[in-house]
Order: structure tokens, then C-alpha cells, then sequence
């Protein structure tokens, strides 16, 4: 479950840092709109690892920085 909460994580991050870039005002929305939609999978997988006992992982702010800046590139 940690790996699916990582991979959400990253998944904002992708989103976020493609939005940065856009060149068009549409494909900004429908990144904002893309990385608002995956805000439930993050959530649920953060509840659920609670309900587990456990913790997310402690590089998540590695892993969001490195997908941001992918999406950014």
C-alpha cells in the first residue's frame, strides 16, 4: 500500500509540473483538473494506510520533487 500511495504522490507531482509548463490554456485546465481527480485515489490510499498502522513513505518528498521536475521537463 505504500507503493500505491508513492505512486500517487508522483502522480501529482507529474500533473503539477506539466501544468507549470503548459503552452495552452486548456491543456493547463485539464492538468489542474487531472491532478484534482487523483486528490481521491492519494486520499483513500492515505486512509488506508492508516487503517493498516502505518506510515507513508518517507521519501515521498524525493519521489515528488524527481516527478515534478520530470513533468516539468
Amino acid at each position: 500500500m505504500r507503493v500505491n500511495h508513492t505512486g500517487e504522490i508522483c502522480a501529482q507531482g507529474l500533473y503539477n509540473g506539466q501544468a507549470v509548463f503548459a503552452s495552452d490554456q486548456a491543456i493547463y485546465e485539464a492538468l489542474v483538473k487531472a491532478a484534482e481527480e487523483e486528490l481521491d485515489h492519494l486520499a483513500w490510499c492515505r486512509d488506508r494506510l492508516e487503517d493498516l498502522g502505518t506510515s507513508p513513505s518517507i521519501l515521498d518528498p524525493i519521489w515528488y520533487a524527481a516527478s515534478l521536475c520530470l513533468g516539468a521537463g
